[in-house]
C-alpha cells in the first residue's frame, strides 16, 4: 500500500503482493543487519515512544549521503504523504546497510541516524513491522497456548454433556475461520 500514493490508483495483484513482500523483507533484513552492527537488540517501537527530533536539520550522520536519504524522507513525507519516495529513499539506506555489512565504513554517528530512520520513520510514521519475528517467537506461542485453552474448555463442556457450551465454543471457532470436526475419540 505504502509503494502507491494514496489518492492514486493501487495495482492490488498478487504480483504487486509478492513485491511488496519481498521489499518488507528486504528492510527488515537490513534492519536486524543495522542492530546487529550497532550493537543492540532489536527495539521496534510505536511511534511516540522515545522519540526525538526528526526534522532533517537533527540528523547526526556525518556522511551527507545519508543526511541526504533523511532529508528526502523527510520531504517526501511532507510532501502529502508521498509514501513512494519515502520507501525509495528507505531502500537507499538499506543499500547503504549492505554495503556497511559487506565491508563499506560508517562512522557511529552515521549508524545512530539510521537507527533513528528505522525506529522513527519505518517503524513510527510508516507502521511497518516484522511480522516474520512475531510469528516465528512470542506470537506463535500465545496462540497455540489459547487455542489450547479453548479447546481444553471444549472437551471440558462435552464431557459434562453441556452442548449448549460446547457447540457455541465450535461456532465462534467457526465464525473465526477455525474448523472443529469432532470424532468418535
Amino acid at each position: 500500500i505504502l509503494q502507491a500514493h494514496y489518492r492514486s490508483t493501487l495495482d492490488f495483484s498478487n504480483e504487486a503482493l509478492q513485491g511488496a513482500e519481498k521489499g518488507l523483507k528486504r528492510i527488515m533484513q537490513a534492519y536486524k543487519d543495522l542492530c546487529a552492527m550497532c550493537g543492540v537488540t532489536r527495539q521496534e517501537k510505536p511511534y511516540g515512544e522515545d522519540t526525538v527530533e526528526v526534522a532533517p536539520e537533527t540528523c547526526c550522520a556525518d556522511s551527507e549521503e545519508i543526511k541526504g536519504i533523511f532529508n528526502g524522507v523527510y520531504e517526501a513525507l511532507c510532501d502529502d504523504l508521498n509514501t513512494p519516495v519515502a520507501v525509495a529513499h528507505i531502500f537507499d539506506a538499506v543499500r547503504i546497510i549492505n554495503s556497511a555489512k559487506a565491508g563499506a565504513k560508517l562512522t557511529g554517528n552515521d549508524l545512530q541516524a539510521l537507527l533513528r530512520l528505522f525506529d522513527d520513520i519505518v517503524f513510527g510514521v510508516l507502521g511497518l513491522r516484522d511480522e516474520s519475528a512475531a510469528e516465528s517467537g512470542k506470537g506463535r506461542d500465545v496462540v497455540a497456548g489459547l487455542m489450547e485453552m479453548v479447546l481444553e474448555d471444549r472437551a471440558k463442556a462435552k464431557a459434562a454433556k453441556d452442548w449448549a457450551a460446547s457447540d457455541a465454543i465450535r461456532d465462534h471457532l467457526k465464525a473465526l475461520g477455525i474448523t472443529v470436526k469432532d470424532t468418535k475419540d
